[in-house]
Protein backbone atom coordinates (compact mmCIF):
# COMPACT_ATOMS: atom_id res chain seq x y z
CA UNK A 1 0.00 0.00 0.00
CA UNK A 2 1.56 3.62 -0.98
CA UNK A 3 2.44 5.47 1.75
CA UNK A 4 0.36 8.84 2.87
CA UNK A 5 2.43 11.89 3.83
CA UNK A 6 1.75 14.04 7.05
CA UNK A 7 0.57 16.65 4.93
CA UNK A 8 -2.08 14.88 2.81
CA UNK A 9 -3.30 12.47 6.43
CA UNK A 10 -4.37 16.07 7.47
CA UNK A 11 -5.93 16.76 4.31
CA UNK A 12 -7.80 13.91 4.45
CA UNK A 13 -8.66 14.65 8.38
CA UNK A 14 -9.93 18.11 7.40
CA UNK A 15 -12.00 16.67 4.78
CA UNK A 16 -13.40 13.84 6.85
CA UNK A 17 -14.23 16.61 9.80
CA UNK A 18 -16.07 18.79 7.09
CA UNK A 19 -18.14 15.69 6.49
CA UNK A 20 -18.72 14.81 9.79
CA UNK A 21 -20.12 18.19 10.92
CA UNK A 22 -22.15 18.96 7.76
CA UNK A 23 -23.38 15.56 7.62
CA UNK A 24 -24.20 15.40 11.61
CA UNK A 25 -28.20 16.90 11.21
CA UNK A 26 -28.51 14.35 8.60
CA UNK A 27 -27.08 11.40 10.67
CA UNK A 28 -29.20 12.09 13.78
CA UNK A 29 -32.04 12.70 11.81
CA UNK A 30 -32.13 9.41 10.16
CA UNK A 31 -31.28 7.79 13.65
CA UNK A 32 -34.51 9.31 14.90
CA UNK A 33 -36.71 8.66 12.12
CA UNK A 34 -35.09 4.95 10.99
CA UNK A 35 -37.00 2.44 13.30
CA UNK A 36 -36.58 -1.61 12.98
CA UNK A 37 -40.16 -1.81 10.96
CA UNK A 38 -38.21 0.10 8.18
CA UNK A 39 -35.28 -2.46 8.33
CA UNK A 40 -32.63 -0.51 10.62
CA UNK A 41 -31.60 -2.70 13.76
CA UNK A 42 -28.12 -1.06 15.39
CA UNK A 43 -25.72 -3.37 16.63
CA UNK A 44 -26.45 -1.53 19.57
CA UNK A 45 -24.40 1.56 21.54
CA UNK A 46 -20.88 2.52 20.06
CA UNK A 47 -20.08 2.86 23.62
CA UNK A 48 -21.99 0.49 25.92
CA UNK A 49 -23.14 2.35 29.50
CA UNK A 50 -21.33 5.28 28.69
CA UNK A 51 -25.09 7.08 29.64
CA UNK A 52 -24.11 5.94 32.92
CA UNK A 53 -20.21 6.18 33.06
CA UNK A 54 -20.15 9.75 31.53
CA UNK A 55 -20.99 11.01 34.63
CA UNK A 56 -17.79 10.06 35.84
CA UNK A 57 -15.53 11.52 33.48
CA UNK A 58 -13.41 14.05 34.05
CA UNK A 59 -10.98 14.25 31.43
CA UNK A 60 -11.21 13.94 27.61
CA UNK A 61 -8.41 13.37 25.79
CA UNK A 62 -8.88 14.52 22.02
CA UNK A 63 -5.74 13.18 19.62
CA UNK A 64 -5.86 14.37 15.48
CA UNK A 65 -3.41 14.07 12.95
CA UNK A 66 -2.50 17.96 14.62
CA UNK A 67 -1.54 16.96 18.20
CA UNK A 68 -3.72 16.46 21.60
CA UNK A 69 -5.95 18.32 23.45
CA UNK A 70 -7.40 18.03 26.93
CA UNK A 71 -10.73 18.52 27.89
CA UNK A 72 -10.70 18.84 31.62
CA UNK A 73 -13.56 19.48 34.50
CA UNK A 74 -13.10 21.63 37.04
CA UNK A 75 -14.68 22.40 40.72
CA UNK A 76 -17.28 24.49 38.26
CA UNK A 77 -16.39 24.94 34.83
CA UNK A 78 -14.45 22.20 32.20
CA UNK A 79 -11.63 23.83 30.92
CA UNK A 80 -9.44 23.35 27.96
CA UNK A 81 -6.05 22.66 29.32
CA UNK A 82 -4.55 23.34 26.08
CA UNK A 83 -5.70 26.91 26.29
CA UNK A 84 -3.71 27.36 29.55
CA UNK A 85 -7.02 26.24 31.58
CA UNK A 86 -9.75 28.65 29.28
CA UNK A 87 -13.29 28.04 30.16
CA UNK A 88 -14.89 25.31 27.79
CA UNK A 89 -18.32 26.15 26.14
CA UNK A 90 -21.01 24.35 28.30
CA UNK A 91 -23.14 23.73 25.14
CA UNK A 92 -20.54 22.04 23.06
CA UNK A 93 -18.93 20.53 25.74
CA UNK A 94 -23.08 18.63 26.55
CA UNK A 95 -22.84 18.05 22.40
CA UNK A 96 -19.81 15.92 22.76
CA UNK A 97 -21.06 13.59 25.65
CA UNK A 98 -24.40 13.33 24.03
CA UNK A 99 -22.72 12.78 20.61
CA UNK A 100 -20.63 9.72 22.06
CA UNK A 101 -23.97 8.81 24.92
CA UNK A 102 -26.25 8.71 21.25
CA UNK A 103 -23.54 7.15 18.56
CA UNK A 104 -25.25 3.27 17.48
CA UNK A 105 -23.52 1.11 15.45
CA UNK A 106 -25.18 0.00 12.46
CA UNK A 107 -22.91 -2.51 10.81
CA UNK A 108 -19.69 -3.37 10.15
CA UNK A 109 -18.11 -1.87 7.43
CA UNK A 110 -14.70 -3.19 6.57
CA UNK A 111 -12.79 -5.94 8.14
CA UNK A 112 -9.49 -4.80 5.87
CA UNK A 113 -7.07 -3.38 8.10
CA UNK A 114 -5.71 -1.74 4.54
CA UNK A 115 -8.97 0.66 4.01
CA UNK A 116 -8.37 2.41 7.46
CA UNK A 117 -6.32 5.13 5.82
CA UNK A 118 -8.48 6.18 3.71
CA UNK A 119 -11.40 5.85 5.99
CA UNK A 120 -9.15 8.02 8.08
CA UNK A 121 -9.55 5.52 10.99
CA UNK A 122 -5.78 5.11 11.78
CA UNK A 123 -4.58 5.91 15.21
CA UNK A 124 -3.10 9.11 14.96
CA UNK A 125 -0.26 8.62 18.07
CA UNK A 126 0.97 6.41 15.55
CA UNK A 127 0.95 8.95 12.55
CA UNK A 128 -2.48 8.01 11.65
CA UNK A 129 -5.20 9.89 9.71
CA UNK A 130 -7.88 9.19 12.32
CA UNK A 131 -9.21 11.22 15.42
CA UNK A 132 -8.86 9.11 18.55
CA UNK A 133 -11.15 10.37 21.76
CA UNK A 134 -10.46 8.83 24.91
CA UNK A 135 -12.47 9.36 28.69
CA UNK A 136 -11.22 8.67 31.31
CA UNK A 137 -12.67 9.02 35.27
CA UNK A 138 -10.75 11.09 38.25
CA UNK A 139 -8.43 8.04 38.70
CA UNK A 140 -7.27 7.87 35.05
CA UNK A 141 -9.40 4.57 34.60
CA UNK A 142 -10.68 4.52 30.56
CA UNK A 143 -14.93 5.20 30.53
CA UNK A 144 -14.69 4.96 26.87
CA UNK A 145 -12.62 5.00 23.95
CA UNK A 146 -12.42 5.46 20.43
CA UNK A 147 -11.20 5.72 16.50
CA UNK A 148 -13.67 8.23 14.58
CA UNK A 149 -13.52 8.34 10.60
CA UNK A 150 -15.90 9.17 8.10
CA UNK A 151 -16.43 8.13 4.33
CA UNK A 152 -19.05 9.44 1.83
CA UNK A 153 -21.29 7.03 4.03
CA UNK A 154 -21.28 8.65 7.13
CA UNK A 155 -19.57 8.94 10.46
CA UNK A 156 -17.10 6.11 11.28
CA UNK A 157 -15.98 4.11 14.26
CA UNK A 158 -13.51 1.60 15.76
CA UNK A 159 -12.14 0.50 18.42
CA UNK A 160 -8.21 0.51 18.69
CA UNK A 161 -6.54 -2.95 18.45
CA UNK A 162 -9.68 -3.62 16.39
CA UNK A 163 -9.73 -4.44 13.10
CA UNK A 164 -14.02 -3.59 12.42
CA UNK A 165 -14.82 -0.82 11.15
CA UNK A 166 -18.33 0.53 11.92
CA UNK A 167 -20.60 2.65 10.41
CA UNK A 168 -22.61 4.65 12.73
CA UNK A 169 -25.82 6.72 13.65
CA UNK A 170 -25.25 9.78 15.44
CA UNK A 171 -23.19 13.12 15.17
CA UNK A 172 -20.45 14.50 17.04
CA UNK A 173 -19.05 18.24 17.07
CA UNK A 174 -15.92 18.99 14.81
CA UNK A 175 -12.73 17.86 16.60
CA UNK A 176 -10.12 19.18 14.24
CA UNK A 177 -9.22 22.88 16.06
CA UNK A 178 -9.54 22.65 19.93
CA UNK A 179 -10.26 26.65 20.16
CA UNK A 180 -13.89 25.47 18.63
CA UNK A 181 -14.51 24.38 22.14
CA UNK A 182 -13.39 27.53 23.85
CA UNK A 183 -16.03 30.16 25.59
CA UNK A 184 -14.71 33.16 23.03
CA UNK A 185 -17.74 35.33 23.80
CA UNK A 186 -16.41 37.34 26.51
CA UNK A 187 -17.33 40.80 25.31
CA UNK A 188 -20.62 41.21 24.90
CA UNK A 189 -21.41 44.55 23.63
CA UNK A 190 -23.67 44.67 20.64
CA UNK A 191 -23.44 47.07 17.68
CA UNK A 192 -26.18 49.47 18.76
CA UNK A 193 -24.49 50.34 21.75
CA UNK A 194 -21.20 51.67 20.27
CA UNK A 195 -21.24 55.86 20.56
CA UNK A 196 -17.28 56.22 19.61
CA UNK A 197 -14.40 54.31 18.52
CA UNK A 198 -10.60 55.49 18.33
CA UNK A 199 -8.09 53.50 16.66
CA UNK A 200 -4.67 54.77 17.75
CA UNK A 201 -1.91 53.92 15.89
CA UNK A 202 1.77 52.90 16.54
CA UNK A 203 2.93 56.32 16.06
CA UNK A 204 0.46 58.06 18.00
CA UNK A 205 -1.76 58.80 15.36
CA UNK A 206 -5.51 57.96 16.00
CA UNK A 207 -8.28 57.85 13.60
CA UNK A 208 -11.85 58.51 15.48
CA UNK A 209 -15.51 57.76 14.39
CA UNK A 210 -18.11 58.82 16.41
CA UNK A 211 -22.45 59.02 16.11
CA UNK A 212 -25.13 61.13 18.26
CA UNK A 213 -27.16 57.55 18.22
CA UNK A 214 -27.36 54.48 16.94
CA UNK A 215 -29.81 55.30 14.21
CA UNK A 216 -27.21 57.69 12.37
CA UNK A 217 -23.65 57.18 10.56
CA UNK A 218 -20.36 57.05 12.13
CA UNK A 219 -18.71 60.85 11.08
CA UNK A 220 -15.49 62.14 12.07
CA UNK A 221 -14.37 62.90 15.60
CA UNK A 222 -11.80 65.08 17.25
CA UNK A 223 -8.87 62.66 18.95
CA UNK A 224 -8.57 62.38 22.67
CA UNK A 225 -4.91 63.05 23.47
CA UNK A 226 -3.64 61.97 20.21
CA UNK A 227 -2.65 63.74 16.66
CA UNK A 228 -5.69 63.63 14.58
CA UNK A 229 -6.14 61.29 11.47
CA UNK A 230 -8.43 61.97 8.54
CA UNK A 231 -11.15 59.26 7.90
CA UNK A 232 -10.50 57.33 4.43
CA UNK A 233 -13.03 58.67 1.92
CA UNK A 234 -15.61 55.80 2.59
CA UNK A 235 -19.02 55.74 2.30
CA UNK A 236 -21.16 55.63 6.01
CA UNK A 237 -21.47 51.56 4.98
CA UNK A 238 -18.12 51.18 5.33
CA UNK A 239 -17.15 53.17 8.27
CA UNK A 240 -19.47 51.60 10.18
CA UNK A 241 -18.21 48.37 9.10
CA UNK A 242 -14.55 50.11 10.63
CA UNK A 243 -15.93 51.01 13.64
CA UNK A 244 -17.98 48.21 14.46
CA UNK A 245 -15.74 44.99 13.62
CA UNK A 246 -15.54 44.17 17.49
CA UNK A 247 -18.80 44.40 17.88
CA UNK A 248 -19.75 41.80 18.34
CA UNK A 249 -16.64 39.89 19.84
CA UNK A 250 -15.76 37.25 17.60
CA UNK A 251 -12.26 36.02 18.16
CA UNK A 252 -10.92 32.13 16.88
CA UNK A 253 -8.61 31.59 19.53
CA UNK A 254 -7.08 32.46 23.17
CA UNK A 255 -3.54 32.23 24.43
CA UNK A 256 -2.78 33.06 27.97
CA UNK A 257 -0.71 36.34 28.56
CA UNK A 258 0.96 37.57 31.66
CA UNK A 259 2.27 40.88 30.32
CA UNK A 260 0.47 44.02 29.77
CA UNK A 261 0.81 44.46 26.12
CA UNK A 262 0.53 41.36 23.72
CA UNK A 263 3.62 39.28 22.15
CA UNK A 264 4.32 40.88 18.39
CA UNK A 265 4.48 43.57 16.31
CA UNK A 266 2.14 46.31 18.29
CA UNK A 267 -0.39 47.27 15.55
CA UNK A 268 -2.00 49.83 17.47
CA UNK A 269 -5.54 49.79 19.68
CA UNK A 270 -8.88 50.35 19.29
CA UNK A 271 -10.79 51.52 22.38
CA UNK A 272 -14.65 51.31 22.51
CA UNK A 273 -17.25 53.82 24.34
CA UNK A 274 -20.48 52.60 24.89
CA UNK A 275 -23.68 55.50 25.10
CA UNK A 276 -23.78 54.20 28.69
CA UNK A 277 -20.45 55.06 29.61
CA UNK A 278 -18.12 52.09 29.33
CA UNK A 279 -15.06 52.06 27.54
CA UNK A 280 -12.94 49.13 26.69
CA UNK A 281 -9.38 49.52 25.66
CA UNK A 282 -7.86 46.25 23.23
CA UNK A 283 -4.28 46.66 22.24
CA UNK A 284 -3.35 44.49 19.57
CA UNK A 285 -0.02 42.86 18.47
CA UNK A 286 0.90 40.73 15.17
CA UNK A 287 2.64 37.50 16.15
CA UNK A 288 3.19 33.90 13.88
CA UNK A 289 0.67 35.30 11.45
CA UNK A 290 -2.20 35.97 14.13
CA UNK A 291 -3.82 39.32 15.01
CA UNK A 292 -3.79 38.89 19.32
CA UNK A 293 -5.29 41.39 21.77
CA UNK A 294 -5.70 42.23 25.17
CA UNK A 295 -9.09 43.46 26.42
CA UNK A 296 -9.90 45.18 29.30
CA UNK A 297 -12.62 47.56 30.42
CA UNK A 298 -13.82 50.23 32.71
CA UNK A 299 -16.32 53.46 32.58
CA UNK A 300 -18.19 54.67 35.83
CA UNK A 301 -21.89 54.19 34.85
CA UNK A 302 -21.29 50.65 34.08
CA UNK A 303 -18.70 49.73 36.52
CA UNK A 304 -20.00 46.13 37.24
CA UNK A 305 -20.11 45.54 33.55
CA UNK A 306 -16.43 46.25 33.66
CA UNK A 307 -16.00 44.09 36.29
CA UNK A 308 -17.81 40.93 34.53
CA UNK A 309 -15.55 41.83 31.43
CA UNK A 310 -12.34 41.52 33.34
CA UNK A 311 -12.88 38.85 35.06
CA UNK A 312 -13.00 37.11 31.64
CA UNK A 313 -10.03 38.77 29.66
CA UNK A 314 -7.61 39.57 32.20
CA UNK A 315 -4.74 37.41 31.58
CA UNK A 316 -5.47 36.54 28.04
CA UNK A 317 -4.73 37.17 25.06
CA UNK A 318 -7.55 36.42 22.06
CA UNK A 319 -7.12 36.31 18.02
CA UNK A 320 -8.43 37.53 15.26
CA UNK A 321 -7.92 36.35 11.73
CA UNK A 322 -5.53 37.86 9.72
CA UNK A 323 -8.60 38.75 7.18
CA UNK A 324 -10.03 41.43 10.24
CA UNK A 325 -6.49 43.13 10.00
CA UNK A 326 -7.55 46.10 7.26
CA UNK A 327 -11.16 46.48 9.00
CA UNK A 328 -9.20 46.78 12.57
CA UNK A 329 -6.59 49.45 11.55
CA UNK A 330 -7.71 50.56 7.92
CA UNK A 331 -4.87 52.83 7.63
CA UNK A 332 -1.77 51.05 8.73
CA UNK A 333 0.69 50.05 6.36
CA UNK A 334 0.79 47.30 4.47
CA UNK A 335 -3.13 46.46 5.13
CA UNK A 336 -3.80 48.37 1.42
CA UNK A 337 -6.43 49.69 2.82
CA UNK A 338 -9.95 48.52 3.64
CA UNK A 339 -12.32 46.71 1.49
CA UNK A 340 -13.79 48.99 -1.27
CA UNK A 341 -11.34 52.18 -0.56
CA UNK A 342 -12.20 54.82 -2.89
CA UNK A 343 -10.57 58.01 -3.89
CA UNK A 344 -7.00 58.20 -2.05
CA UNK A 345 -4.03 55.92 -2.79
CA UNK A 346 -3.06 53.33 -0.08
CA UNK A 347 0.44 55.22 -0.33
CA UNK A 348 -1.12 59.14 1.23
CA UNK A 349 -3.12 56.62 3.32
CA UNK A 350 -0.44 55.16 4.51
CA UNK A 351 1.44 58.03 5.01
CA UNK A 352 -1.11 60.10 6.96
CA UNK A 353 -0.85 56.81 9.53
CA UNK A 354 2.83 57.16 9.70
CA UNK A 355 3.20 60.28 10.53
Amino acid sequence: MKKIGLRQKRALWAAGMLVIATAAGLLAYGAATRGTSSGFNPLGSALPGFAVDSADVTEYLITTPDGAYRLTRGKSRWVLMERGGYPAQKDKIESLIAGLVNLKLERVLTEDAEKFEALRLTDPRQGGSGALIQATDAQGDERGTLLIGSSSQGLLVRYPGDNKAYLVHGGLPDLSNPADFADLDALKIGADRVQRIDIVYPSGAALSLERANPDVAFGPAPAKKAKPVAPPPLGSAELAAIALTTTPFHPVDVKEEPNETPAGDPLGERRITTFDGLNVRMIFARKDGALWTLVSAGGGGSSAEAVAINSRTSGWAFAFAPDDLAHLFPLLPGTGGPPKLKGATDAKLEAVAAE
